[in-house]
């Protein structure tokens, strides 16, 4: 009986951390001649698969704009004909309960590790005289109750494919959150399109020593490697495909808790 309740602790532990998703959000609008809103969806989603997905549209007589989220990834895009308008796509995606660790063979002097978290982003925009254009990329984490953020913003960024980082000390085998934002305004001129495109990684997720990998509960962070729907990859499928690690663990997990209570069954009936 007593494997029995520690088998069981096991399954409901894991079921416990697969609920931890974070929040994600979606919007895409249109603007007015004057920067002022025009309507269009503000969307909010909390899923534990790993390959949710939250879909803002938003369609005028003038221009169709698309913002879709994933855990660990966003794309925008916009077309507008509205004189002097333009469009705003916004994204939001939070990854709950991210462990650093340590796996290699030397002995820790510390329980903290220094690392960076690692983005990419594109980001083009067309279109006719006086066409305005600005984009925003930020991190934000929060580990053991600090808060770090930095962000990139600015007409520099447009037309262009680019990585970044930022630093911070993690705390090892403590959960922590990592929170990535992106938004592309594009404003003025008589027609005008552009798009963005924001991926964690690109390489490793988490810029670590030798030694130390990160993993998140929900699976879309795998021994350091963002495994979820990448839209910067040249053979992205239109359609997100689901990852297998969280749903293996759980399967796994059911079917060895199914089998210590036929064993104990068995056990009680001898």
């Amino acid at each position: 009986m007593k494997k029995l309740m520690v088998m069981l602790a096991v399954l409901c532990a894991l079921f416990v951390q697969v609920a931890q998703a974070g929040l994600i959000k979606s919007y895409a609008y249109e603007t007015t001649v004057f920067n002022g809103y025009a309507g269009g969806p503000l969307l909010n989603k909390s899923s534990n698969l790993l390959n949710r997905t939250l879909v803002a549209n938003y369609i005028t007589s003038s221009g169709s704009y698309n913002t879709q989220t994933w855990a660990g990834a966003s794309q925008g895009s916009g077309n507008s004909t509205r004189f002097n308008g333009g469009f705003v796509n916004y994204s939001s995606s939070k990854i709950n309960d991210i462990i650093i660790s340590y796996t290699g063979n030397n002995q820790l002097r510390s329980n903290s590790v220094n690392g960076s978290v690692h983005v990419s982003n594109a980001v083009n925009v067309d279109g006719d005289t006086g066409v305005l254009a600005s984009s925003f990329f930020g991190i934000n984490l929060l580990v053991a109750g600090n808060r770090a953020s930095s962000n990139l913003t600015g007409n520099d960024l447009i037309n262009n494919l680019f990585t970044w980082s930022t630093n911070m000390n993690f705390l090892l085998n403590q959960a922590f959150s990592l929170e990535i934002d992106s938004r592309l305004r594009v404003q003025g001129g008589t027609q005008r399109s552009g798009y963005y495109k924001t991926a964690l990684g690109g390489s490793p997720v988490f810029i670590l020593p030798t030694g130390f990998s990160a993993n998140s509960a929900d699976g879309s962070i795998v021994d350091n490697y963002y495994v979820g729907y990448n839209p910067l990859a040249a053979n992205t499928p239109s359609t997100p495909v689901p990852e297998p690690p969280t749903s293996i663990l759980l399967l796994l997990a059911a079917g060895v808790f199914f089998f210590q209570l036929k064993k104990v069954h068995l056990e009680n009936n001898i």
